[in-house]
């Protein structure tokens, strides 16, 4: 339901030791797209590219059920819907909680450094895939800088907020195929599309400080 996108918040959760860290973001495969090859920036922003990924959610269904039957094609569908409903979507909300997170903390005169790190499947050759993942990366930067109309900006600018980039390309997982004739499981398999995120792994205050948030809906 993309209703639910940008308007749902999860209170009672932890910045730096933030419980939901790692935070894990998802991506279509080969998104965002580049309008030249080299590109390493897009933008979109993470909130755009989920859109359209929502929009071929039913690609994915057909796609990994292909050629199934009954109960085996009936499953191959749940894990998908299963999918995009627990870690595509889920995941979404509780980055606009993080969103929220930052705001707060930030206004109470903190410095943040985040770290992101990019993942690609491997379905193309590893200097594609590190563009790739560094345009996955700008686009989660460009959602924070789009939070809220853009309350974050001014910690950018001032440098209270930092992001660490590692953009790391592709990495091996012996049940995903690299096949581009193999779709089914190179392109659209949760085992696949689990490969192609952007994951926030740490979040540190830049004077080394242990940073903590309790009770936010009560605040």
């Amino acid at each position: 339901d993309r209703s639910n996108f940008g308007d749902t918040i999860f209170a009672n959760l932890y910045l730096s030791p933030f419980e939901g860290l790692p935070l894990v973001l998802y991506f279509d495969n080969a998104r965002p797209f580049f309008a030249n090859p080299e590109d390493t920036t897009t933008e979109l922003t993470y909130g755009q590219t989920l859109e359209a990924y929502f929009d071929r959610k039913g690609a994915f269904h057909a796609g990994y059920s292909k050629g199934l039957k009954g109960k085996q094609k009936e499953g191959a569908q749940d894990k998908i819907e299963t999918f995009f409903a627990d870690s595509v979507l889920e995941n979404f909300i509780r980055l606009q909680t993080f969103c929220l997170l930052l705001d707060r903390y930030l206004a109470d005169d903190h410095q943040l450094e985040i770290l992101f790190a990019g993942y690609a499947s491997p379905l193309a050759d590893s200097t594609y895939n590190k563009r790739l993942t560094a345009r996955r990366v700008a686009s989660v930067i460009n959602h924070f800088k789009a939070y809220n109309g853009g309350v974050l900006i001014p910690y950018f600018e001032s440098g209270r907020l930092r992001i660490l980039l590692d953009p790391r390309g592709e990495e091996y997982q012996p049940d995903v195929s690299d096949d581009p004739m193999n779709r089914r499981m190179a392109e659209f398999s949760p085992e696949a599309s689990r490969m192609r995120r952007v994951v926030i792994t740490e979040i540190r205050s830049a004077s080394g400080e242990e940073l903590k948030i309790e009770n936010l809906g009560e605040r």
